[in-house]
């Protein structure tokens, strides 16, 4: 077991990119650093970070150790919206694997089963172009998800302050879908440009980076920017956010056309709302869900990052419960909440705020590298809960984000894969040291170690140990050349059995800097001094002719 010093000492070095695994060395997952842990609610964290050495899908439990490292599952593309989605009746990880550009992506959804292997893709359709990152989500019953999607098409700017003028124009248009997931046939589909014109946009091109110039097909002008999709079980309307616009919209899902809009403040003529927002105000926001329904009260769900790296409204981000009522035509702030983790102010970019089975909430705040849960005491306020954040190694600091980070319950015990172990011993004869882990498995709570002389020979009981985090280190009472570990549930019941593992010696050279837990591990080779004697491969000569014997 790892010392709490010695997590500690990693994290205020920032020297390496991840916690490093012996039974996984090529892992590169980011190092979690909990600040708070005031008994979160069940669950697990599911993060897809970008701007690291190992760009993909994580899974974390909430004392911040890995469950599951996922980077590759996507190919060699970034990992986006990393969420369980319910799918043939059962639990499934729902993820979107794309290559970023100006603030969008070039992708495909994808759906994983418990064992973490993609059962299917859902991609769009028609002429839209392909799958966005921004949103992917299967809809209640399981045979339909809804898709962001972007396209760059020719536009004349020349009316639009800033705009393009002496020369062809382009818009970044946003469009989503409603996709059969088993046929692939689109149900529904939406262009922001039939419904919205370009001067309600909030920003100008070549404001910052995701807005584009507008002066080519590769960097048009991004006015409208949907980041998220959700669709509503009660009425069958879409809900929208669009982060350029600062606006959220209801879609009717027959007529294509909007039902209404909200804009807090939404007092300019460019940029009209069907609610007046008392006391309140959000801007260049974020996922968008609908909460409740009633007659004359629609409730929604965002949250609100209140600045864009160029434009500010607020000196914080948070998440926000909203009242809309139809027949006063009022916006009311029911709830705010205030960030979980104390080094957050503001979130530029990206964030989520997912309403938990419990009545909490947990959020993930995008660029400022951190995410946490809150909950609501008995006057209706806002208590930190758990909150993290995670650094890589000291080159990537301040780069790291995650598009939206989650907390869902989750059951694997993968059937395709084994424990993995590493055994060592100081030299023969010396007490093994045993690490052993299982990635992604959720249901070992010990593990049972068995010793042979022989790989293939009779393998006898030596110990039990419970699981400790991703890696559990055991200390064995007596050296045995060969090892295999039994993963064991709650009750005792044997999961899977390891393959069967010889034990690492070092050699004489370098047993002088190993100790009875392993050798050291350190960050870079060291070039060997003047003095060093080092062994000269032989010269190589013509071919030679053997003597005579």
């Amino acid at each position: 077991m790892r010392s709490l010093l010695w997590y500690a000492a990693l994290a205020a070095l920032l020297v390496l990119p991840s916690t490093p695994f012996l039974t996984r060395p090529l892992s590169f997952a980011p190092t979690i650093n909990v600040t708070i842990n005031k008994n979160p609610s069940s669950g697990y964290v599911f993060i897809a970070p970008t701007g690291t050495d190992g760009n993909g899908p994580y899974i974390y439990d909430k004392a911040g150790n890995l469950v599951w490292d996922g980077a590759g599952v996507v190919g060699g593309a970034d990992a986006y919206n990393f969420h369980v989605c319910l799918y043939n009746g059962s639990p499934h990880l729902c993820i979107t694997g794309g290559l970023g550009h100006q603030g969008y992506a070039i992708g495909t959804a994808m759906i994983l089963d418990a064992n973490y292997r993609i059962v299917t893709s859902v991609q769009t359709g028609g002429p839209g172009n392909y799958a966005d990152q921004h949103e992917f989500q299967v809809l209640a019953g399981g045979n339909a998800a809804v898709l962001s999607s972007y396209r760059s098409i020719a536009y004349d700017m020349t009316g639009m302050p800033h705009g393009v003028t002496m020369q062809q124009g382009f818009l970044m248009d946003s469009m989503f879908q409603e996709i059969d997931i088993k046929t692939g046939q689109v149900l529904f589909e939406w262009y922001a440009s039939d419904h919205v014109p370009v001067n309600h946009t909030r920003v100008y091109p070549r404001s910052f980076g995701q807005v584009g110039d507008g002066y080519s097909g590769h960097s048009p002008f991004d006015y409208f920017h949907i980041n998220s999709i959700d669709k509503s079980i009660k009425s069958n309307m879409y809900l929208i956010s669009a982060r350029h616009t600062n606006a959220v919209y209801a879609i009717n899902s027959t007529s294509h056309e909007i039902v209404w809009r909200l804009v807090c403040p939404g007092t300019m003529p460019t940029s009209p709302s069907d609610f007046a927002c008392q006391g309140f105000n959000f801007s260049s926001q974020h996922d968008a869900r609908w909460v409740r329904e009633d007659t004359d009260t629609t409730t929604i769900s965002l949250f609100d990052n209140a600045n864009n790296g160029v434009n500010q409204t607020d000196l914080i981000s948070t998440g926000m419960i909203i009242d809309l009522n139809h027949k006063t035509g009022k916006a009311v702030l029911r709830l705010r909440s205030l960030p979980t983790a104390s080094n957050v102010g503001q979130s530029v970019s990206q964030g989520n705020f997912q309403a938990l089975p419990n009545g909490n909430y947990f959020f993930g705040y995008g660029s400022s590298q951190a995410f946490g849960e809150q909950f609501i005491n008995s006057k209706g306020y806002f208590e930190v809960n758990y909150a993290a954040t995670w650094t890589t190694g000291a080159d990537s600091v301040g780069k790291t984000m995650c598009y939206r980070t989650f907390s869902y319950d989750w059951t694997s015990t993968p059937a395709n894969t084994v424990p993995a172990v590493y055994v060592y011993a100081q030299e023969v004869g010396s007490a093994n040291t045993i690490h052993v882990s299982w990635n992604g498995a959720t249901t070992v709570a010990q593990w049972t170690f068995y010793a042979a002389d022989d790989k293939f020979g009779n393998y006898t009981k030596v110990g039990t140990t419970k699981k400790n985090g991703f890696e559990t280190m055991w200390t064995a009472p007596r050296y045995s050349r060969w090892w295999r570990v039994d993963a064991l549930d709650q009750s005792g019941v044997p999961l899977r059995s390891s393959a069967n593992s010889d034990t690492y010696v070092p050699s004489p050279a370098l047993g002088g800097a190993c100790d009875s837990t392993g050798c050291p591990i350190g960050p870079a080779w060291t070039a060997p001094t003047s003095s060093s004697t080092l062994s000269t491969p032989p010269a190589t000569t013509a071919a030679a002719t053997p003597k005579p014997t």
